[in-house]
């Protein structure tokens, strides 16, 4: 297990960036790969997003994943077991299979988690551009493909895409809405950007062209100031 870390509560953009900065992204990587035996549509019971803008946006409280995810199954955990029990035709020894079921749940939540912190860290650089603005982040935007709204003039959806690409910012028309599409390299090479001779390998140095995106030591990507030049 990793040792649980607390940030206190915060509400700047810069409190934000050191706490995704200390996200141990490597762990969490080994120590959920090749867990996805739970990838099946979930009910909205237990699933997390409301706990994630709860406790990053709305309360401003920094939780490292091992803390939030076992606060939220404090709160849900009879559901969980329910759940686990339907799924499994309510077979007697369903009890015995909800360790599994809940060690796939909460990989699956760790990507769900790791997407969203990176969004939110979009509003809180919106609002430290803009500080006039009303930012809104929450469940019922996100079910609308809405990951960032800013009151009375615009909404956002941010989309990470797994083919390399330049920065996309364009508005969708049939949506009303400006879709921001990024690329990012793999972690390992972020953190070790060159080759033998010394020379930027290819991804990276795409990455660094694209002068809209910043990456922290751990490998978090993160979006800067000069994004909103084209928003």
């Amino acid at each position: 297990m990793f040792d649980v870390l607390k940030i206190e509560k915060k509400n700047k953009h810069s409190d934000y960036i050191d706490f995704l900065s200390k996200i141990d992204l490597n762990g969490y990587r080994e120590r959920f790969k090749g867990y996805k035996s739970v990838e099946e549509d979930l009910p909205k019971d237990i699933r997390i997003l409301d706990f994630i803008y709860k406790y990053y946006w709305y309360d401003r409280e920094f939780l490292f994943f091992d803390e939030f995810i076992n606060l939220v199954i404090s709160k849900i955990e009879p559901k969980l077991k329910l759940y686990n029990l339907k799924r499994n035709n309510h077979d007697v020894d369903s009890n015995l299979s909800y360790p599994l079921f809940l060690k796939g749940w909460i990989a699956r939540q760790y990507r769900t988690w790791a997407s969203i912190v990176t969004q939110i860290q979009f509003g809180y650089l919106y609002e430290e551009n803009f500080p006039i603005d009303k930012v809104i982040m929450n469940t019922e935007l996100d079910e609308k493909g809405i990951d960032v709204r800013v009151q009375g003039k615009k909404d956002f959806e941010i989309k990470k895409v797994s083919k390399r690409t330049d920065i996309n910012i364009n508005f969708d028309v049939q949506k009303n809405i400006i879709s921001i599409r990024y690329w990012t390299p793999k972690i390992e090479d972020l953190q070790s950007p060159r080759k033998k001779n010394g020379e930027l390998k290819v991804s990276v140095k795409h990455f660094f062209e694209n002068e809209q995106l910043d990456f922290l030591p751990n490998g978090f990507i993160i979006f800067n100031k000069k994004i909103f030049t084209n928003v």
